[in-house]
């Protein structure tokens, strides 16, 4: 688990009960880059618990590495994530978080599935091209929208 975010009392309950478990490491922040690509390369699960969110660009970069999410439903993750990981209430994490962590620990393959499926719908969905023609239709629409209420 790299970062503490803003659940200062969740992240030491996790701590207390995981921190000798064998597939889960608790790193705190991190600042360099290439330690968090090593970081990366090495999970199985990413987990973005967060209260309050908006388009979180590093749980697309986690999908598109094949990282299986985990997240709460705040923000947009619902929509990104839909059936490629698990979702959790942003106002249960406290409760919901623990278990969803034991099912990825006790049945891997669900991480493996999770992450592949995810990698697919990133690749498919958020990959750089469509990205760039949403946002030039964006702006076309706008500037259409300029122009008629201008005549």
């Amino acid at each position: 688990m790299v970062g503490g975010g803003d659940f200062g009392s969740t992240y030491k309950q996790l701590y207390k009960k995981f921190h000798r478990h064998p597939q889960i490491i608790f790193t705190g922040v991190i600042s360099d880059i290439n330690q968090k690509i090593d970081i990366i390369r090495a999970a199985d699960v990413f987990v973005l618990p967060s209260s309050f969110e908006g388009m979180s660009f590093s749980l697309l970069e986690a999908m598109a590495c094949g990282l299986a999410p985990l997240v709460s439903d705040a923000g947009s993750h619902r929509e990104v994530v839909e059936d490629t990981g698990i979702i959790i209430e942003h106002n249960k994490i406290r409760e919901q978080l623990p278990i969803a962590l034991q099912l990825f620990i006790k049945e891997p393959k669900i991480a493996q599935f999770f992450g592949k499926k995810a990698r697919e719908k990133a690749v498919k969905n958020y990959n750089q091209e469509i990205q760039i023609k949403k946002l030039v239709e964006i702006y076309n629409e706008v500037v259409k929208r300029r122009k008629s209420s201008i005549i």
